[in-house]
């Protein structure tokens, strides 16, 4: 018989059920905590999708502000690549952190080589060229790994025992330009020179059909052979995005500057190896990138003690 003993019962075990499945969902929506699924080998998740940082957990299961180091690193728009590189972006689609990657140990862990572009001279002594050094070497143990959630725990170095799991999610936003891709959208015409050597505060404009101006001014134009590569080589194992030509603008059959070139994937190196008229070697530059978009390109070039600032527009 249904008596009332046995609808507190009843009731009392809806009770236990109702808890148990809130604390379920509970969990599921701190998707770092949960127990971890993580794809079988070989399994090119990464690489077939955008991934974009939505939440971070600390170690207590607290959330924690994506833009807090050392969280702030790693958040953000990521672009996996199946050739092992990587790039992350920020919402204004700027380039913050870039390198190789890969998946070791059963997919378990991630791993990062994170590069820094390299702006001091050329070591002419040694012939040494060093377009990036490694900032760091990163090892991630994967939390969780499918084709909408990819979960991995930072470690704070700062607070030895403390980490940050960093939620990524499955997102559409299209890859920004590489700004090698930027360079290469339009033909420039030098507008100005100026000479820098004395802080900019103190610049002086130059004649920009006499030396140091006349060594970099004219119309150039860079052909990118590469597409949006981050760190594509030539035969010669340099960095290489195309060829280059930088025209006289008084006398546009007169070459002033003609051969390869490579932009640091932060925008902020442009290297340039130069050929002479039959294509022989003639040195390698390198120049700081003051800004680069599509409708502006400034670089700063140290020729030969003097530092000119060289401002481009599209032609």
């Amino acid at each position: 018989m249904f008596n009332k003993k046995n609808s507190l019962i009843l009731l009392a075990s809806i009770g236990l059920l109702s808890f148990t499945i809130s604390c379920s969902n509970d969990d599921n929506a701190h998707a770092s905590t949960t127990t971890p699924e993580i794809v079988p080998p070989g399994v090119p998740v990464l690489s077939e999708h955008i991934w974009l940082s939505t939440e971070a957990f600390d170690n207590n299961k607290n959330l924690f502000d994506l833009n807090t180091s050392p969280v702030s690193t790693y958040s953000g728009y990521t672009y996996y690549k199946p050739d092992g590189t990587f790039r992350v972006v920020d919402a204004n689609n700027r380039t913050k952190l870039f390198g190789t990657w890969s998946l070791i140990e059963n997919n378990t862990k991630k791993q990062l080589s994170i590069y820094k572009s390299d702006n001091t001279k050329i070591d002419s002594i040694n012939n040494e060229l060093n377009i990036y050094k490694v900032e760091a070497n990163k090892i991630f143990d994967v939390v969780a790994l499918n084709n909408s959630l990819f979960t991995y725990r930072i470690n704070d170095d700062a607070n030895p025992g403390k980490y940050y799991d960093l939620v990524n999610r499955v997102d559409n936003h299209a890859e920004p330009k590489i700004p090698a891709e930027d360079l290469a959208a339009v033909n420039w015409k030098t507008v100005k020179a100026l000479d820098v050597s004395n802080g900019i505060e103190n610049a002086v404009i130059l004649d920009m059909n006499k030396y140091p101006a006349s060594a970099s001014s004219g119309i150039s134009s860079f052909k990118n052979m590469n597409s949006n590569a981050y760190f594509p080589k030539n035969t010669d194992g340099n960095y290489v995005n195309g060829n280059f030509t930088v025209l006289n603008s008084e006398n546009l059959e007169e070459r002033v500057r003609y051969g390869d070139w490579y932009v640091s994937l932060d925008g902020k190196v442009l290297t340039i190896y130069l050929k002479t008229p039959q294509g022989e070697p003639n040195g390698i530059r390198k120049l700081n990138i003051i800004e680069l978009t599509e409708n502006k390109f400034v670089f700063e070039e140290d020729l030969n003690g003097t530092i000119v600032r060289f401002e481009q527009s599209p032609l």
